[in-house]
């Protein structure tokens, strides 16, 4: 085979590359001037793709809001929590009820039907609507609910018809109709100073700012009720007469004792007030409860002490620890405290800060030797049983009452609640 030069070589290579391409796209332009046979496209159909899609298509969420009864049943059915829904009393007639928020994350929601089945007016159903591209993520949001004009809470009326259901799929398209589908606005920065290499910070959010304060202001709360509880107790221990009786060595790490466990307590009670976490204020609430457990301990109070870690330890906290671990998504919830309620807890310290510090100054405090530590349960059990019988047994109505007052406001709260199924 004769040896080519590099002028034919180069030359050849050329005319295969040509080749190549005009076998790839001659296939692709001998469609161009055909009839295209593509049925599936939206804009290439006789009619509209919806309309040739089954009838329990799971297309985009619609909500008839004229049908809704507020009860939140699709909201607690949703296993990946992409629907929100707020319903609240109506400020005119308290006993209406109004749904001020009622939103669906399209981009979260995986379309499995499970809000569906439960609703009982059939309020929220599945449509054939399924084109709803966005450039923004946000903006996947449909909100069914105006928080300015909440709309009134659906009740069957007995013996009249139920409103008319609007056509499946109107509702839902003119929604996407008006969603917003423009570019966010430009940002404009100052310019930097020449020769300067300063890292980019990202700007925090509004919520992650107002948070940090209100941190910041906590612990600035925290940090001086603390130092006014201990010049409290300087002052009332300046005014005690000291007692031969009382050895310093025991007398010194009790006053130490006793300031580590309320400064426990009122750590507790700090994370109980100012965390925005439930699961936070939960075991912060266990810190303040063992703390003042703690505090009856180091009193001689043994009764005390152990009806504390039994009754509130024991019963209350553990069922608000199942309570809480057991919510769907309670986890995530972050606006536990939505107010901390900054400007009213000032007034107050102020107006009571003064009234502890006279009572302080003022009162001639007189102490006596402590008693020899032992057991008060005998004690207390025999005052109970004997003397103060009449008294514990009132006591213990009392409570009875208000359990059972507790239990038909709640009976009435929930049928008052509960939506009524107009098809019965």
């Amino acid at each position: 085979m004769p040896q080519r030069s590099p002028a034919s070589e180069y030359l050849a290579n050329i005319q295969e590359t040509v080749r190549s391409l005009w076998q790839g796209l001659s296939i692709t332009l001998s469609h161009v001037l055909r009839r295209p046979i593509t049925t599936q496209y939206p804009d290439r159909t006789e009619r509209p793709v919806r309309d040739t899609l089954p009838v329990r298509y799971r297309g985009f969420l619609e909500v008839d809001t004229a049908h809704c009864g507020g009860c939140k049943l699709c909201e607690r059915s949703c296993p990946i929590g992409c629907i929100r829904v707020e319903v609240e009393r109506n400020a005119a007639n308290p006993k209406q009820l109004v749904i001020s928020r009622f939103d669906i994350d399209y981009a979260r929601c995986m379309f499995c039907g499970l809000c569906v089945e439960p609703c009982p007016t059939g309020a929220i159903r599945h449509t054939r609507e399924f084109e709803g591209s966005q450039r923004r993520v946000e903006n996947l949001v449909l909100r069914w609910a105006d928080p300015t004009r909440p709309f009134p809470a659906y009740r069957a009326v007995k013996g009249a018809d139920p409103p008319p259901r609007a056509p499946s799929g109107s509702l839902v398209r003119a929604k996407l109709a008006a969603w917003p589908g423009t570019r966010p606005a430009r940002r404009t920065c100052r310019p930097r100073p020449s020769g300067t290499s300063q890292p980019h910070r990202p700007r925090e959010a509004p919520e992650e700012t107002r948070m940090r304060r209100k941190g910041k202001l906590g612990v600035a709360l925290a940090a001086s009720l603390i130092g006014f509880l201990g010049l409290l107790a300087e002052r009332v221990r300046a005014g005690q007469a000291p007692h031969a009786s009382l050895p310093a060595g025991p007398s010194a790490l009790r006053d130490l004792l006793f300031y580590g466990l309320a400064l426990l307590t009122l750590a507790g009670a700090a994370a109980v007030a100012l965390s925005r976490n439930i699961v936070h204020s939960a075991l912060g609430l266990l810190l303040a409860l063992l703390g003042t457990a703690s505090i009856y301990a180091l009193l001689s109070a043994d009764f005390l002490a152990i009806a504390q870690v039994l009754v509130y330890v024991g019963g209350v906290l553990v069922l608000i620890l199942f309570a809480v671990m057991l919510t769907s998504r309670i986890a995530e919830t972050k606006v536990s405290n939505a107010s901390l309620g900054v400007p009213a807890g000032m007034a107050l310290v102020l107006a009571t800060a003064p009234v502890l510090l006279f009572a302080a100054f003022a009162t001639p405090w007189a102490t006596r030797p402590p008693p020899a530590p032992g057991p008060t349960t005998r004690a207390i059990g025999n005052a109970f049983l004997t003397r103060w019988l009449l008294p514990f047994e009132v006591a213990s109505l009392v409570l009875l009452a208000t359990l059972v007052g507790a239990v038909v406001v709640a009976r009435k709260e929930v049928k008052r609640d509960e939506p009524s199924d107009p098809r019965s």
